[in-house]
């Protein structure tokens, strides 16, 4: 008898475990399975001067010509407003209204350069001189700071030749007026075989002078 309720107690028991984890097991799982929240911010958006994060905008300062406002996923909205100066130092017509002489800050190739600039929306040009060789390089402005540029040159007893095209950008350096012309393009070069193209790099400084053959109202 006693080796029964022995027995019947043990079945009693395992009924009554696989009842509490036939409970426990769903909360369990559904813990498991739940993920955790995580706080995600949308990154921001600048739209015209304006940013605009999280359904809400703020104002911001414009840049060149002035930005305008971007609006927020909620209704929100942003303003943007400035009078942003040239990208190139603020050059104009207006503000540069003095002559330049050619200012050599670089040597390629013991060349040297001088020249003078009346205006910078005028074409010019720079007169170069090397120990074989003299050249121009003239400049077509498409405004006061920036236009194109070519040359070419000869050596004929040394077989060598120069075709040369690019374009330029100006750039006021320092408070006194000075200004940084900087070229790029490129320079066809023939000479013992060789036939191809060379990169052009090369800059110089305009520095304002009274002291030119310019007309006093360029």
């Amino acid at each position: 008898m006693t080796s029964k309720i022995s027995s019947w107690q043990k079945i009693t028991l395992i009924l009554t475990m696989i009842l509490l984890l036939s409970c426990a097991l769903p909360f369990s799982l559904q813990q498991a399975l739940t993920p955790t929240p995580t706080l995600t911010t949308s990154p921001a958006i600048n739209i015209g001067g304006g940013i605009v994060q999280n359904g809400s905008g703020s104002s911001g300062a414009g840049n060149g010509q002035g930005g305008s406002g971007g609006s927020g996923g909620n209704g929100g909205s942003g303003s943007g407003s400035g009078n942003g100066s040239n990208s190139q130092g603020g050059i104009t017509p207006d503000s540069v209204p003095l002559p330049y002489v050619v200012k050599q800050i670089v040597s390629l190739g013991h060349e040297a350069i001088s020249g003078q600039v009346c205006n910078l929306t005028r074409p010019f040009t720079v007169y170069a001189i090397a120990p074989e060789v003299s050249w121009n390089f003239l400049y077509n402005p498409s405004g006061a700071d920036h236009g194109s540029w070519v040359y070419a040159y000869s050596i004929p007893k040394a077989g060598e030749t120069h075709d040369a095209a690019g374009s330029y950008t100006i750039s006021q350096v320092s408070s006194d007026g000075t200004l940084l012309l900087t070229m790029t393009g490129k320079d066809h070069v023939t000479f013992k075989g060789f036939d191809g193209p060379f990169p052009v790099n090369y800059t110089f400084n305009l520095v304002p002078s009274q002291n030119t053959s310019c007309p006093n109202t360029p």
